[in-house]
């Protein structure tokens, strides 16, 4: 039986899959910095379209509750000969880079280690130490992230009052606060796993507008957040000069 809730799991994927196809067709991509993976070509480019292609088509018949088994077969296969491509650039970079007797200096600078650190240093919390990279990451977790503790349950009189009181009315959300929420962030923020930052929902706002404010409402009328939503990528960056 096909949800409310379903379908505005389907109808937030093909929003979000629609402008990520419309900006792949007319917005060109940022080039990089010539200094930045001097390795990278154009076949790694396409290799990476190919692989994330069929990545998001496991996702896709996941949702829909079909068999991923063959999607799954091939898109590992598709992994390991993007990265195993990879891996033969860098190599061949560096033997190229080594075989112009002009960089025997920078080379040997490049070996050299630079003082930081590249690992998670041990931790200390609380005089309990971690040193494994599972013990640091579980540390890492429940300090960022801590689990709320157990409310507390009401007493009898509590209980009823609550069942006495009339329920609040929640405010329809407008189209005003879903269009300030987006124009007071940060326009240069780091995007999602979506790749759609801040700055390209300013410019589609006029266009896009009324469909945010729908899939928004219709969100919180519904008490459920698509999953593509709740999905982000967390790195952990240690400060300079700091020794925790």
């Amino acid at each position: 039986m096909i949800t409310d809730t379903w379908l505005l799991y389907e109808a937030a994927e093909t929003f979000l899959n629609g402008i990520n196809a419309i900006l792949e067709e007319h917005v060109p991509r940022a080039r990089e910095s010539p200094y930045a993976k001097r390795w990278w070509t154009k076949e790694l480019s396409t290799l990476r379209k190919d692989y994330t292609i069929l990545r998001n088509r496991i996702t896709t018949l996941r949702r829909r509750g079909e068999d991923t088994t063959q999607a799954r077969r091939v898109a590992h296969l598709a992994r390991r000969i993007y990265l195993d491509e990879i891996d033969k650039q860098k190599k061949q970079h560096w033997k190229d880079f080594l075989d112009n007797p002009d960089n025997i200096w920078k080379a040997a600078r490049y070996a050299k280690p630079s003082g930081a650190a590249m690992d998670i240093p041990e931790l200390s919390i609380d005089g309990q130490r971690y040193q494994s990279d599972e013990e640091k990451a579980k540390a890492l977790m429940e300090a960022f992230f801590p689990t709320p503790p157990m409310p507390e349950a009401p007493s009898s009189r509590a209980r009823r009052a609550v069942h006495q009181t009339r329920p609040l009315e929640w405010p329809r959300l407008t189209k005003h606060e879903v269009e300030r929420a987006i124009f007071r962030s940060n326009p240069d923020k780091a995007p999602g796993i979506d790749e759609i930052s801040f700055r390209v929902w300013r410019e589609l706002w006029p266009v896009l507008g009324d469909h945010l404010l729908w899939l928004y409402s219709t969100s919180l009328e519904l008490r459920h957040v698509p999953k593509q939503w709740k999905t982000a990528r967390i790195v952990t960056l240690r400060k300079p000069g700091k020794a925790d």
